[in-house]
Parts: structure tokens; C-alpha cells; sequence
């Protein structure tokens, strides 16, 4: 009788060298942090300023659990009804009282959060230069007004909340998965990020742009939308918009935005959306002179040169929508990635009607993300 051998065990493949990370995978994400957090360091010694007084030193909701229910229960008790940053506000209150670094340092700590999220979205996109479009969002100093500025805290914590439930909406229908085929056990993964979405809105409205993000993201990158992408999506979009309509009425109603400097025709709007446009690319691309307040720009639809903005931006978004449609069709989704451009945080009034700078940065830190080259395939 032939005697049995046994064959020996078939040998793993080895890893080539080259594809091993040659660094830890909690480094990327440490310097990150450590950058963001060193940059910031001279505004852990700021005081209070401009709105401040409205929003916590002069804010009596702050100081009881009776002002606490009137955050959220009466549309009139906080300039502005956003009861998240105003909870966030009355734990800090009740730790520090009206120390200022307190309130400073968590603005710095949730920007860096915010930084954090959105590199780790950037990568589930499969974006080579996540990490490098995400150490833009953190330094750019366009987003200083929005983190050394206590006030602001609305734009830091909705930030940490929009770039969680993207993550979040992700792991429950992956972008990529041809078909848009859903696991039925990650369900809790969809709860969990229309839940993050509704704290995102709760913080600061402009927030519901989110759904409208994720459909550009599912034609990018499987090249078509049908319905099993967008029924998910319905309870998001009916969030988003009845949230938007309540800060619409709040803000005619309770903040004064109506009145004859409000008043403006669908030409004069159109002619403001094209300049704030372009005005603002040019400070995401050369930051300089930046500002609190901008002088009011002069919107006269009879001068045919205004005409320019907006004629510009028009071809630019058709541009934009061509690419993607292209990039879709062809699968070539790193290449043309820089058509998906979410602006989450694009929200601020232009200088036309003498308001703030936006947290555009956002919009300027995708581009990068697509690009090729430039960032190692171990900080993806």
C-alpha cells in the first residue's frame, strides 16, 4: 500500500517592500493634530470680542437648567436658533464660568476634529491627497475668524458634525459599490449618520447641503443615480429644508434681515452670487487682507461689466458639470475628483451686504485632494 505524504502548506505571498508603510498609520493623523494645534496656540490666550456678549458673556440661558430648556424650546431666547453651539456654551459655562481660554480651546479642538474628519473622508473617496487637503482645511488663514472667534462656534461644531455623517452615510452604502448595494446589518450605520446630520443642522443650518453632496458623490463615482440611491436620502433632504425654512423665518422675523437693504431684485442677486464667487476663490487662492467686515460692493445691474461675474460662473459651473459627467461615464474618478466640490461651509453673506468672510475653505481644499501627485500613498 502506497504510503501517504502530506503536501506542504501553500506559502503566502510575500508583501513587496514597496507597499509596506514605512510609517505608522497614527502618524499621519498625530501631525495633524500637533500642526493644527500649534498654529492655534496664540489663541488660547484671546479674550472675548465681537457678538461675544450676545452669545455668552451676556447670555443669561447660560447660567440654569430653566435657560437651558429655553435653548431649545423658545425660538426667542438665543440670537440665533442653533441650541447645540448655545448647550455647548452652557456646559462651559457651568465648568468655567467666563474664562475665555476655555471657550478658545474648544474651538481649536473642534477645528482640528473637523480636520481630522474630513481627511479620513477624503480618503474613503480614495483621493491621494486626502491628508494634504485636509492639512489646507486646518491652516488656511481663512479659516482663522472661524475658530479664534468664539462666536463662530457654530461653524467648527456643524463642521465635526457634516464631515461625521458623510463618514457615517459611507460605511453604511459604500460610494464606490457598484450598483449602490446596501448591507442590511449596517443599518444602525444610517441611523447613526441622519442622527449626525440633525446635530450638524442643530449647530448651524447651511449644513443641509449635505444630502445633495452625497448624490453628487454617488453619480461621481458610479456614474449614474437611480432611485435606491435617493429614497435613503429623502428624510435628509426633508430635514434640511424644513430646518432651512425656520432659519429663513427666524432670521427676517427675529434677526432684522428684511428692510430696504434686504431688498433685492433677482438681477441684483444674480450679479451678487457671481462676484461673491469669484471673491472668494481669490482669497482662498491669495489670502490676503483679510477682514471682519467688507466694504459694500456698488451692484448696479445697468453696468454690462458686472455682467462678467456671474457670465464667468455660469461657464464655469457648466464646465464643472460637463467634467463630471465625463468622469463618470469614463470611471476616471480620480482624475476628475476635483468637480466634487460640497460647500458646506460656503455660507457667509457676501461683501455686498458688509458682512464676514466665509469658511470657504472647504471648497479650496477638494481641489487638492484630487490631485495625483504630492502626498504618499500612506497619508491616503
Amino acid at each position: 500500500m502506497a504510503k501517504k505524504t502530506s503536501r506542504p502548506a501553500p506559502k503566502k505571498a510575500a508583501v513587496p517592500v514597496a507597499a509596506r508603510s514605512r510609517y505608522p498609520a497614527w502618524l499621519p493623523g498625530a501631525f495633524l493634530v500637533l500642526m493644527t494645534i500649534l498654529a492655534y496656540q496664540r489663541v488660547w490666550h484671546a479674550g472675548f470680542i465681537m457678538d461675544d456678549d450676545e452669545y455668552v458673556t451676556g447670555n443669561l440661558t447660560l447660567h440654569s437648567v430653566a435657560g437651558l430648556r429655553r435653548i431649545w424650546c423658545d425660538f426667542n431666547a438665543t440670537p440665533q436658533y442653533y441650541p447645540l453651539v448655545f448647550t455647548s456654551f452652557w456646559l462651559e459655562y457651568h465648568l468655567w464660568g467666563l474664562s475665555p481660554p476655555g471657550y478658545h480651546v474648544i474651538n481649536v479642538l473642534l477645528h482640528t476634529l473637523a480636520a481630522i474628519l474630513l481627511w479620513r473622508v477624503l480618503a474613503r473617496l480614495q483621493l491621494p491627497c486626502a491628508w494634504l487637503a485636509a492639512g489646507i482645511f486646518a491652516l488656511h488663514p481663512v479659516a482663522v475668524e472661524s475658530v479664534a472667534w468664539v462666536t463662530e462656534r457654530k461653524n467648527v461644531l456643524s463642521a465635526v458634525f457634516y464631515f461625521a455623517a458623510a463618514l457615517a452615510y459611507w460605511r453604511w452604502d459604500e460610494p464606490s459599490a457598484a450598483g449602490g448595494t446596501k448591507i442590511r446589518q449596517r443599518w444602525r450605520w444610517y441611523f447613526f449618520a441622519f442622527a449626525l446630520f440633525m446635530a450638524a443642522l442643530l449647530s448651524k443650518t447651511v449644513t443641509c447641503s449635505l444630502p445633495a453632496a452625497l448624490l453628487l458623490v454617488i453619480w461621481w463615482k458610479r456614474g449614474r443615480i437611480d432611485m435606491r440611491d435617493v429614497w435613503p436620502l429623502l428624510p435628509f433632504f426633508v430635514a434640511g429644508i424644513a430646518m432651512g425654512l425656520l432659519t429663513a423665518w427666524l432670521e427676517r422675523t427675529q434677526v432684522g434681515a428684511q428692510g430696504p437693504e434686504w431688498a433685492f431684485s433677482f438681477s441684483d442677486r444674480l450679479l451678487i452670487a457671481g462676484h461673491a464667487l469669484w471673491f472668494y476663490a481669490g482669497k482662498l487662492f491669495w489670502p490676503a487682507n483679510l477682514m471682519f467686515i467688507y466694504p459694500r460692493w456698488q451692484i448696479n445691474a445697468g453696468d454690462w461689466q458686472q455682467w462678467i461675474f456671474p457670465a464667468a460662473a455660469a461657464a464655469l459651473v457648466a464646465a464643472l458639470l460637463q467634467g463630471l459627467a465625463a468622469a463618470a461615464t469614463d470611471s476616471l474618478c480620480i482624475n476628475h475628483s476635483s468637480f466634487f466640490r460640497p460647500a458646506a461651509l460656503c455660507d457667509e453673506i457676501p461683501p455686498c451686504l458688509g458682512d464676514r468672510d466665509s469658511n470657504a475653505i472647504f471648497a479650496g481644499a477638494l481641489p487638492t485632494a484630487s490631485g495625483n501627485g504630492g502626498a504618499r500613498k500612506e497619508f491616503r
